[in-house]
This record gives C-alpha cells, structure tokens and sequence, in this order.
C-alpha cells in the first residue's frame, strides 16, 4: 500500500514539475535586426526546443503584437501559441527547424528566413491582410499557393528558394499579387528569366533576381516591359558578360538604378553600358572599392582590364546600317569578349629594321665565306701541280761524259 502512495506521489511530482517549466515560457522585449537593415522591438522567445512525441509546451498570454523566435528548434508553432498571443501581428522565426508555416488572419508581417518549410497552412482569410512574407532561405516550392491565397502582399522574399522552375523564374505566376511592390528572386539557380505570357505587375517597383546564372543570349530586357513602374532592378552577381542594349527606356521606363556589381563584363562593354544609363538619369551604384587581379575598377565596378588590350579589328565587311526604331538609340553590345584572330599588337618597326639588318649581314658573310673556301680550294690545287712538277725534275738522269761524245 505504502509503495501504490509513493509511486502516485512521484507522479503528481513529475507533473506538477512538467506544469511549471511549461507554464515559464515567457517571451522577453528587446531590439532585434529581423531583416538586412531592419529592426524594431520584438517580445523574443529563444532556445525553445519542441521535441516530436513530447508534450506541447505552454506559453504565457501576452498582449505583444511582435513576436520572435530565435535559437530555437521545432517543426511547427502549437495552436496554444497563437491563443496566447490574441493580437499577434508580426511573426519572425529564425534558423529554428520550422516546416510548417501557420498563418492566422490576424497577421500582417512574417518573418521565416532559414527555415525548412515546405508547405504554408493559412486560415480565412489570411490573404487580406499578410502583407510581407520572407521565405528566404527555405526548400519551399509551391509558389502557386501564395499567389492564389495571399492576395494582399505587397513584399515577398523567396531568395535562396525552390520556386525556379526547370532553371527558369517565370514572372507571370505572380501576375496575381496585384498590390505587390517589392519582389526578392536571388539565388535560385536559375539560368532563364521569362513571362512569355505578357502578363503584368502594374504595382512593382523592386525586383531582385541577384545572384543567378542568367544566360546572356537568353537575357531579353523586353521581359521587364511587362514592370511599367519598376523602378530598382538588382542584378548583382549574375554571371553577366555581355548585355544587348538599345533603348533601356523602351524596356524599363520608369527606372531609376540598376545594381550591376560583381558581374564579368569587360571594361569597354561596362564603360559604354554606364554612359547610355547615364544619358538616360539612371544610376548605377559601385560597390566596390578594390578589384581582383585581371580586374579594373570603373565606378565602384569591377571588370575585366584584358577587355582593354585587345585593339578593335577594323571592318572587313559591309558596315551594318543603325537601328530604325529611333534617332535615340543606342546599341550597347560586347566587342571584345574573344581575341581577335589577327596581329594582336602594333609592329614593331624598329625590330622589324634591325631584324632585317641581321639578315643582310648574315648573307654577306655566306658570300665572303664561299669566296674564302673557293680560293683556298684553288690554291690548294695550285700548289698540288707545282709540288708534282718539281718532283718529276728531281726523277729526271744526270746526261754522262759518255754520252755527251756519242751525241758529238
């Protein structure tokens, strides 16, 4: 009997135990940096871990409309969070393991940068008043649920996402998302950049596709005909080396800069590229104070200085006749991204004087060589006959007295 009281003890022990750690969940108010050069007060809960199978833990209410989660570790948020927090706006989850993003009506602002969700769960509805989602950094896919649920955004950030489909980012899938202004497409490993259906995003102004590999011949700037009102395009550390343009206004008419930092255009390229967007008031900010080796700095931009070495071959064909679209057309186009295959450098007249000196003196000298051996040849044989002809005298009889008288 005495054992049955102990072990029911022990047990109300545990779960008065297990009651109060629950219940400490409290969250903290400080400054927090959500976003790159963003921050604000957040009530900041940090090192909740949430272990599947284990029981839910319990969270004190709270009145906070800024929530945040840091240094944490679990796979959804429990039902029992958003009851206790009733006026909960902004929701900010970083590096914590989320998979399942959860989304109430109340909510205006998220925040789940470095995550692995994979799937949105939104309530009502919600799409009427989220207005920002960042999902940067997380293996999420189905853009096609944010664009038919949350209707109201008007900044998304899918950075470093999986939403590029066969390496391309296709523009019209958030035709839908008419209240958009701001659009972060960096890193998704896409080679493409496409809206084939013409459809537009009247409300956009930011477009961020930064840090892909686009192709060049496939990079058509006619595809942002389709952003009437953009007015900031980043294209940072694309892969860019060349870049066809005519009229940049015809393609981007209310654009005010364009970031081309850390591309690999060549100097000549870059030069003229900046002179036709600063004809046309648009800037181009530099970033960069130091260049690589092989590198030129060129308004805060780096690009390669052996663009430069190679002199232009002159025409060998007919010259092409100027576009006849407009009098105000410029055609900005890589000329020197292959050597060409002709002399490289000027020649070297001085050399080239000396080199034929050598060669003159080199002949004069094999003449006078042929001469010396020709008349040292001819002495020799010379000297050969003489040398026989005083020794046949030497062979010749003494005449005697004996035949002196006979010939008497």
């Amino acid at each position: 009997m005495n054992w049955i009281k102990f072990l029911a003890l022990l047990l109300a022990v545990v779960h008065c135990s297990t009651t109060i750690a629950a219940q400490s969940l409290k969250c903290a108010n400080e400054q927090l940096e959500y976003a790159a050069d963003k921050r604000d007060e957040f009530c900041v809960f940090r090192a909740v871990v949430v272990k599947k199978g284990a029981p839910e833990p319990v969270f004190e209410n709270s009145a906070s409309p800024k929530v945040a989660f840091l240094d944490s570790n679990f796979t959804r948020l429990p039902d029992q969070f958003f009851q206790a927090f009733p006026q909960l706006e902004w929701l900010v989850v970083m590096s914590s393991g989320l998979e399942v993003l959860t989304i109430k009506n109340r909510m205006r602002v998220v925040h789940a940068a470095g995550n692995q969700i994979k799937s949105l769960q939104a309530e009502g509805t919600t799409g009427a008043k989220l207005t920002t989602l960042s999902l940067r950094d997380n293996p999420f896919t189905d853009v096609n649920s944010i664009a038919k649920r949350l209707l109201g955004l008007e900044v998304l950030d899918l950075s470093g996402t999986e939403v590029a489909e066969d390496e391309t980012i296709k523009l019209a899938v958030f035709a839908p998302l008419v209240n958009l202004t701001e659009l972060y497409l960096a890193r998704l490993e896409a080679a493409y950049l496409e809206n084939d259906e013409e459809m537009e995003l009247p409300s956009l102004k930011v477009l961020d596709v930064s840090g892909n590999f686009f192709t060049p011949s496939n990079f058509k700037l006619r595809v942002f005909r389709t952003l009437p009102n953009m007015e900031e395009l980043f294209l940072r550390d694309a892969s860019m080396t060349d870049l066809s343009v005519t009229d940049i206004r015809r393609d981007m008419p209310a654009v005010k800069r364009i970031h081309l930092g850390g591309n690999d255009f060549n100097c000549k390229l870059l030069v003229a590229l900046l002179a036709h967007l600063k004809e046309r008031d648009i800037e181009a900010p530099g970033q960069s104070s130091s260049c690589p080796q092989g590198y030129d700095n060129v308004e805060g931009l780096c690009c390669k200085s052996h663009g430069n070495v190679y002199p232009p071959r002159p025409p060998t064909g007919p010259i092409d006749s100027p576009p006849k679209e407009g009098l105000d057309t410029t055609i900005v186009t890589s000329t020197a991204t292959k050597p060409p295959t002709g002399p490289s450098t000027p020649i070297d007249t001085t050399k080239t004087q000396v080199k034929e000196k050598e060669k003159g003196s080199s002949k004069h000298y094999l003449i006078y060589g042929g001469i010396t051996v020709v008349l040292l040849i001819g002495l020799s044989v010379i000297g050969f006959f003489v040398h026989r002809r005083n020794a046949a005298k030497r062979r010749l009889p003494i005449p005697s007295s004996d035949n002196q008288m006979q010939d008497l």
